[in-house]
């Protein structure tokens, strides 16, 4: 097919290492010549491996062993790169799980825009850190969970249900919410003692902490 770079011609060099070749080869033959040999180089044509077994002492040698390193298949090799990682750290995964029995955990796409952003980079390995969004306190949940969540790129943070009311519902709505908003603190209610600042501070903590257990781990 014309143009297919794929469908070299054969009478064409198709790579640097084979230029170099075929030129090394006009060289010796342009000399017997002028230098009144009548018999032909015994090599009619030539084979890079052949040729660069014998080559080694020269500084075109050097150049015909450096093209041969960026050779593929007879066609010049493109530079593929490893992508890079990148872990996205959240409250929440940007999937759903639902437990269907024992061992069994349905996920569902979550809804929004950050999620919605994150889906569309190709550009990186990616791995979101979180919480899954529902209470895992048995082991055997928590492997299945694991299992599935990896199959989407996912790597859960289990948190109960009380470090989740302290921590998020306690002191990240109610305290750092409203500091980022330029908005009044509420009254702290004495006589509740699960949810006063200080309790709820030491949830924040200990869920910071979790999360960054996880993430030294996958880093």
């Amino acid at each position: 097919m014309p143009g297919n770079k794929y469908n070299c011609n054969p009478g064409t060099p198709r790579t640097r290492l084979e230029r170099l070749l075929r030129e090394r080869e006009l060289r010796k033959f342009n000399k017997s010549l002028n230098d009144g040999e009548t018999e032909l180089s015994t090599h009619d044509s030539f084979s890079p491996d052949a040729e660069i077994s014998s080559w080694f002492n020269d500084e075109e040698s050097l150049e015909l062993i450096s093209a041969a390193r960026v050779s593929f298949d007879g066609c010049e090799r493109q530079d593929f790169r490893a992508k890079q990682r990148l872990l996205v750290v959240a409250n929440r995964l940007p999937v759903s799980a639902v437990r269907r029995g024992e061992d069994s955990w349905q996920l569902e796409i979550s809804v929004g825009g950050l999620v919605s952003a994150l889906l569309g980079v190709k550009e990186f390995e990616t791995r979101w850190i979180g919480w899954a969004g529902v209470n895992v306190p048995d082991e055997s949940g928590q492997k299945a969970l694991t299992k599935a969540l990896a199959e989407k790129r996912c790597i859960p943070v289990f948190l109960d249900e009380e470090i989740v009311q302290q921590y998020y519902n306690g002191y990240c709505n109610n305290i750092l919410w409203p500091l980022f908003h330029y908005l009044g603190l509420p009254q702290e209610d004495r006589l509740a003692t699960t949810r006063s600042f200080q309790s709820q501070f030491d949830a924040y903590k200990k869920a910071n902490q979790m999360f960054a257990d996880v993430v030294n781990e996958h880093y």
